[in-house]
């Protein structure tokens, strides 16, 4: 059995995931945080500085073969603030990330009980999947 903590997934470049699930991944978490930061880095730099904190998904530094779209964009927003943030001082303006690590909620529960119904069989198992985490849960 793989591991049980399914972020534990390695990518596999799989090529059966339709466009429509890659633009919208990356409208979503690229393009909509390269927009917002065009937007405000403007106004906070007339304004003499400011602080942009991007949240960047936890799928970019724990991949999953089961959703390389969102993968792929938490990794490059990760990347984005890293290059924007590389100068933004000079503009007195901080740019950081923030990587909230496994969560509990409505969205994580989701595809966790997937998991549980893939590699346990009952998909209202789906707390065991997170078992191994660090203090035996997700955060909330």
């Amino acid at each position: 059995m793989p591991s049980r903590n399914p972020y534990a997934q390695p990518p596999t470049g799989r090529s059966d995931i339709a466009e429509p699930l890659w633009r919208e991944g990356w409208d979503l978490k690229v393009l909509g945080y390269i927009n917002m930061t065009r937007t405000v880095y403007g106004q906070m730099k007339a304004r003499g500085g400011g602080v942009i904190v991007n949240v960047c998904g936890t799928a970019g530094n724990q991949p999953t073969s089961d959703h390389v779209p969102a993968t792929t964009a938490n990794s490059a927003l990760s990347t984005l603030t890293r290059a924007v943030g590389g100068n933004s001082l000079d503009a007195d303006i901080r740019v950081v990330g923030i990587n909230p690590g496994d969560m509990t909620n409505e969205r994580s529960e989701m595809f966790l009980r997937r998991y549980a119904e893939k590699y346990l069989g009952d998909e209202s198992r789906w707390e065991e999947m997170i078992a191994d985490l660090p203090g035996g849960r997700a955060g909330t």
